[in-house]
């Protein structure tokens, strides 16, 4: 990364810049373009949540995943813990059914919730 000489870059772009973990402090820096889509990557990075699925037969799955996994990712991830076919398996809260090509994040599933997993 490039710093700031005092002059002025026309290929940098400034940004605020804040320390992920620790302090929480904010300085001026300046991003190359190149790395200013990177930069945003980090920043809109998804979030890992930890998904409890009950069985209602006396088994629970808890499976870490990313907030933007699809409920299809999800299945196949607890497919890999029970040793249950991915197809085979239903994943739902109360009476909604989710379908495989939408993401947790869209069915607003968060850290620790639990949902209901059933088998075909």
């Amino acid at each position: 990364m490039d710093t700031h000489d005092g002059g002025g870059r026309k290929d940098c772009v400034a940004m605020p810049f804040h320390q992920v973990k620790g302090q929480r402090e904010e300085t001026s820096r300046l991003l190359p373009q190149s790395e200013l889509g990177f930069f945003l990557l980090l920043l809109l990075r998804a979030k890992m949540i930890e998904v409890v699925l009950n069985d209602r037969l006396g088994k629970k799955v808890r499976v870490k995943c990313n907030d933007d996994d699809t409920i299809g990712d999800l299945k196949k991830l607890v497919a890999a813990q029970t040793g249950t076919r991915a197809d085979k398996i239903r994943i739902q809260k109360w009476y909604t059914i989710y379908k495989d090509h939408i993401t947790l994040k869209d069915y607003e599933i968060h850290d620790g919730m639990g949902l209901e997993l059933y088998y075909n």
